[in-house]
């Protein structure tokens, strides 16, 4: 899958496998700049919050999940 880059309107980004990842003022990279191994860097971490968000996954039905997010559960 390609890595692409761009800026929206919630700001720069990394697009991966119909994924968009923030790339934030944080992390010390420009959207100009990024190199692929930056890119992926960022999607690996993106990957990992991901996985630690999920609290379970039912593979069977597509995009069928319960997430925390902010205290709550969704």
């Amino acid at each position: 899958m390609p890595i692409t880059k761009g800026v929206g309107r919630f700001g720069p980004y990394v697009k991966w496998n119909n994924s968009y990842i923030s790339i934030s003022k944080r992390s010390g990279y420009d959207v100009l700049t990024i190199t692929g191994a930056q890119a992926i860097e960022l999607i690996k971490e993106k990957a990992v919050k991901d996985k630690e968000r999920t609290l379970r996954e039912w593979k069977e039905e597509k995009n069928s999940y319960i997430a925390r997010s902010l205290g709550a559960i969704y």
